[in-house]
């Protein structure tokens, strides 16, 4: 993957767990806590991957 993807992935980690309290769904304890943790996947494993050195050939 291309840099900007890695970064692009890791705000749409930060927009998963914002998602609940922005689109009103946060009364939904469910939903939230699924938002909230696979929000955090997806932005550490981004951000893991962003900060990877560039491999040499």
């Amino acid at each position: 993957m291309r840099k900007w993807q890695d970064w692009a992935n890791l705000v749409l980690g930060l927009w998963l767990v914002l998602s609940p309290w922005i689109l009103g769904f946060s009364g939904t304890s469910s939903a939230t806590w699924n938002a909230d943790i696979l929000g955090l996947l997806v932005g550490l494993l981004a951000l893991s991957v962003a900060r990877e050195k560039p491999k040499t050939a």
